[in-house]
């Protein structure tokens, strides 16, 4: 099973919460942009028949802690992957963030290799697998199953968070990535 994890900062009861990102349409809370790729993925997911369940579905923001906690908590169901979808205002390519478990190493390279096709097609670079973060994530360090941090970096094309082209084809990449690592020996 795969968790799916959205980053948090949304808004809440008309009140904006997290990062804001200014875009033609208007502010955009960065926590906005990651439910709807979570939420988009794992209709994917359904529709594939691959399992799957989201962290958070609740339309407030929800304690990292209690999120780290529910997705232990799933191991009994073997939580097999945990992505998070994340957006950072400070830069302009995709950082990918993973902690090291077994599997980890195999996942890391499929989710890399998946992303590297949006390069192409939106003019971003996309960062190898930094292992060396865990850390300073606590979804990183605390969750037992291999997860990985995928932040969209939005500081000098905003317009990338509301393009739909894109989320088409970051949605694609990510169930990609989740149908190679579902079928790797590891899963």
């Amino acid at each position: 099973m795969v968790s799916l994890n959205a980053s948090q900062g949304d808004i809440v009861g008309g009140i904006t919460t997290g990062n804001v990102v200014k875009t033609r349409h208007g502010d955009l809370p960065t926590g906005t942009f990651a439910r709807w790729i979570v939420n988009e993925l794992a209709k994917d997911l359904y529709f594939e028949g691959l399992p799957y369940a989201l962290v958070s579905p609740e339309q407030y923001n929800v304690d990292e802690g209690v999120r780290i906690q529910r997705i232990n908590t799933w191991d009994f169901v073997n939580v097999s992957l945990c992505l998070t979808i994340d957006v950072h205002t400070n830069n302009d390519f995709v950082l990918i963030n993973g902690n090291a478990r077994s599997g980890s190493a195999i996942y890391g390279r499929h989710l890399y290799n998946e992303l590297t096709s949006l390069e192409d097609h939106f003019d971003t670079d996309i960062t190898e697998v930094n292992y060396s973060n865990e850390t300073f994530y606590p979804i990183l360090k605390k969750v037992k199953a291999p997860s990985f941090i995928v932040s969209i970096g939005a500081e000098s094309n905003p317009e990338l968070l509301v393009n739909d082209y894109f989320h088409e084809q970051l949605v694609i990449s990510l169930r990609n990535t989740i149908e190679l690592c579902l079928k790797s020996d590891h899963a």
